[in-house]
């Protein structure tokens, strides 16, 4: 077994590509089957594009964590979509939070109702819950910013400049959505 050392995360926790004897990356292996999330690969890592395609090739397939099922619910996903996220407007992050945002739309028939549901960053870091009530009716947008309350921990840039991923998950935990840049 071989461990490629590759920094360490905003815990302090080391962070490591791992190989078997037999070189299976098994970081591939489990970004391939959906077991985990791809981080946004640091400037010259080089597995980092072939995770990050590994990761959209699970998504396509809903294996894993992308799968409806994921969370036992056998329903079908409502028809939301990140439609854009805003994620470096100019000026200091942390004073621009009003025009850092992310919008969410409606592609379905149905109105969604979003009590339970929470928007995320890659590294679960930061979560927005949405108010209780909150629907979202057939063909309407919302706009999210990183100013708005709701965001733990609030009052903080939320969205990486060099990249990120959103998630939109409901309230069974399902993800319905992404947005990776």
């Amino acid at each position: 077994m071989a461990l490629e050392i590759v920094g360490t995360d905003q815990f302090g926790r080391t962070l490591a590509h791992v190989f078997t004897g037999d070189d299976i990356h098994v970081n591939l292996q489990l970004v391939e089957s959906g077991l985990a999330i791809a981080s946004t690969p640091r400037d010259g890592e080089p597995h980092g594009p072939l995770l990050l395609d590994a990761e959209e090739a699970a998504w396509d397939r809903r294996v894993g964590l992308w799968a409806e099922d994921a969370c036992g619910d056998t329903k079908p996903l409502p028809q939301l979509v990140i439609a854009s996220v805003a994620f470096n407007p100019s000026g200091p992050d942390d004073q621009v939070l009003a025009d850092e945002t992310i919008t969410i739309a409606n592609e379905g028939s149905k109105a969604v109702n979003l009590t339970g549901w929470v928007l995320r960053d890659e590294s679960s870091r930061h979560r927005y819950r949405f108010p209780n009530g909150r629907k979202l009716e057939p063909g309407d947008e919302m706009v999210i910013t990183s100013a708005d309350e709701g965001w733990d921990p609030g009052n903080s840039p939320v969205w990486n400049n060099s990249g990120d991923q959103a998630m939109l998950l409901d309230k069974q935990g399902r993800v319905v959505s992404r947005w990776r840049y």
